[in-house]
């Protein structure tokens, strides 16, 4: 029986697990379409994964969501079917030179142990995206080292507004750089939308402190007509190009919920415990592990129903305080108008109209 061998495309490039980016194709949107954003810093977008990152902050404001594509990207990026939308609600008409957003992916840093920074031998990384814009001319996208504060920026140059199109470029590795084994952000990707001067740097080189464009940056919030769009985002190790790497949805939400999970609808979240009063009941449930302890948060303080042995059907009356760990704990306080018995089990599930989520993001 013959063998098949994988050839060397193959060995420098695995097909499964090189994307060193969650969600670059925009595939999981547990928030949902996001109105009024900008002018708060390290708010997250539509799109797991991808936060705002914002000084000064300016008058830009935005609307972010998934944007289903009419056609799947061709080319490196082909099959892809979704993208991040930023849709220009409120124009930045002059960027001030303390002024800065941009749309950002952070890397947790153990996972990015394989670049060896702070080793002769620091290894390079191709990044490669498909992007929409509204202004045809220069653009950057930057990558910052978080626990060293260094940085790297690259110019792209859009050929027509309004229309797809894909780049690549191999980012080298950095020598003089590091980035701690731990869960904390080890590298930052971030696509500007406007950049004051204090944030220009120079493009081709690793060099230190936090700057993200340079001069020739596009101003993409000037106009209440503009959206800027993003798609298959990849950061993979080498220097050879290839396809954008498509995982199973299953897969990618999976990574997604290590930061994020939001529990919509009826019984999408159920907690059970002890009546400690009438008024009152302590609940927990497993929710798998996160990052970190999450903080966790509802959609309104009556976000839930409470029933307890008796059939006593209660609504919650009270924001929860949550109680959480980094396997999964997740525990409350519901407390109602009347009606439970001190003693009895109870059940605790999410509305159908509600919502609870929790946070572990970097």
């Amino acid at each position: 029986m013959a063998i098949s061998k994988i050839g060397p495309t193959g060995l420098l490039n695995p097909q499964v697990g090189k994307n060193l980016v969650d969600n670059g194709g925009m595939t999981v949107a547990q928030r949902g379409t996001i109105t009024g954003q900008g002018g708060v810093s390290n708010t997250y977008t539509a799109i797991d994964r991808w936060k705002i990152r914002e000084e000064g902050p300016g008058a830009a404001r935005f609307t972010t969501s998934q944007n289903t594509l009419s056609e799947a990207n061709s080319g490196l990026a082909r099959g892809c079917r979704t993208a991040l939308k930023v849709d220009c609600t409120t124009a930045e008409a002059g960027v001030a030179a303390g002024e800065f957003v941009g749309i950002c992916h952070s890397l947790e840093a153990q996972n990015l142990q394989m670049l060896e920074y702070e080793n002769p031998a620091a290894k390079s990384m191709v990044l490669s995206f498909t992007v929409s814009s509204p202004k045809s001319g220069t653009h950057c996208v930057a990558l910052l080292q978080s626990d060293d504060n260094r940085h790297y920026i690259a110019e792209f140059t859009v050929t027509s507004a309004d229309t797809f199109e894909h780049f690549s470029m191999v980012i080298p590795g950095d020598p003089d750089g590091s980035i701690d084994n731990d869960t904390g952000e080890g590298m930052r990707i971030t696509f500007p939308l406007t950049a004051g001067t204090n944030f220009h740097g120079t493009a081709g080189s690793w060099q230190g402190g936090e700057e993200y464009a340079t001069s020739n940056q596009q101003n993409l919030m000037d106009n209440t007509a503009n959206n800027f769009l993003l798609s298959a985002v990849q950061l993979e190790v080498g220097t050879l190009v290839s396809d954008f790497e498509h995982e199973h949805k299953s897969v990618t939400t999976a990574k997604c919920q290590r930061y994020f999970k939001r529990f919509s609808g009826a019984a999408a979240l159920v907690l059970s415990g002890t009546c400690r009063s009438t008024t009152a009941a302590l609940v927990n449930a497993n929710i798998g592990p996160m990052r970190a302890a999450p903080t966790g948060s509802v959609s309104a303080a009556a976000w839930s129903n409470v029933v307890d042995d008796s059939d006593s059907g209660r609504d919650s009356n009270n924001t929860p305080s949550w109680t959480t760990n980094a396997d999964g704990g997740v525990s409350t306080s519901v407390t109602v108008a009347s009606g439970l018995t001190d003693g009895n089990g109870v059940v605790v599930e999410g509305k159908a109209s509600q919502y609870a989520q929790f946070s572990a993001e970097l």
